[in-house]
């Protein structure tokens, strides 16, 4: 199976559950170029795809599979992974040919849903002048209890109420923000660095009002490791970037009592602490 995002630390977390799940041969890209590369050499039986990326989206890896006449397989399933619900991203997945579709955040019930659902009940592939991609109709059925299928049905979400998951997606957005600023950060510029400080405080204050420990957690390390550091030039912005990714994946990692939300902060409070000893010891 093929996973192209372009957020490492998400296609890790995909890669972990898609493991769980029995996979073995995952391949990896960061974005649709990248992924049509992927798609030519290893021929993936299946394809996950991140809707917003560049230089290539989602939507155009998914029209390239379908209607290129370099693509190797043009009926491979695509499950498309994206933090937009509206009625537009709906139907733009689906004029490309999507398979399924996942809102974010990702959790394991989800992927297993759609992955049944593409491999033990495959829906007859479409090729028209207008539209190549798996049969889009199915007859309606108030009483119908199996999978969603059509990219047109009900999305599945988690369970939370609307205030919360804006404010869980707000987290998620500022902490894309914050990674841009970190990729050319200057570690003495103290502008920059009280920008991220105060910016990751505010998100600290977000997870607190969503109930969510981990998050909230995963920013107070941050927000900690900056006060310490300041803008002494001592900062290791890899430090700054690694509580961001972890940040961007709890909003996708599932609480469901195995302790992977737990780890992520631990993980996190413990390169701060081992950073902390190697500064002392220099």
């Amino acid at each position: 199976m093929l996973i192209v995002d372009d957020h490492k630390f998400l296609r890790g977390i995909l890669g972990d559950m898609l493991r769980g799940f029995g996979v073995t041969q995952l391949y990896m890209a960061e974005n649709g170029v990248e992924g049509i590369k992927q798609f030519k050499t290893w021929l993936p039986s299946l394809v996950f795809t991140d809707l917003n990326m560049a230089p290539m989206n989602g939507l155009e890896f998914a029209n390239w599979i379908r209607t290129d006449s370099e693509s190797p397989n043009s009926e491979v399933p695509i499950v498309m992974l994206t933090a937009n619900n509206d009625q537009q991203s709906i139907t733009d997945a689906r004029d490309v040919g999507v398979s399924e579709l996942i809102v974010k955040p990702v959790v394991p019930k989800s992927v297993l849903r759609r992955l049944n659902a593409v491999m033990f009940e495959p829906r007859r592939f479409i090729r028209s002048a207008r539209y190549t991609g798996p049969c889009r109709r199915r007859r309606e059925n108030a009483n119908y209890k199996g999978v969603y299928r059509r990219i047109t049905d009900p999305i599945e979400v988690n369970t939370v109420n609307e205030d919360t998951k804006e404010m869980i997606g707000e987290i998620f957005t500022e902490a894309e923000a914050l990674m841009d600023i970190a990729r050319t950060l200057d570690v003495t510029n103290r502008k920059d660095v009280l920008d991220i400080y105060n910016r990751t405080k505010e998100t600290k204050e977000m997870a607190v009002k969503a109930d969510d420990e981990n998050l909230g957690g995963a920013a107070q390390s941050l927000v900690g490791y900056i006060e310490a550091m300041g803008a002494s030039g001592d900062m290791d912005v890899r430090v700054v970037k690694m509580h961001l990714e972890a940040i961007m994946s709890l909003v996708h990692l599932e609480d469901n009592g195995d302790g992977q939300r737990d780890a992520v902060v631990t993980s996190l409070q413990k390169l701060v602490q081992k950073k902390f000893r190697d500064i002392k010891a220099a």
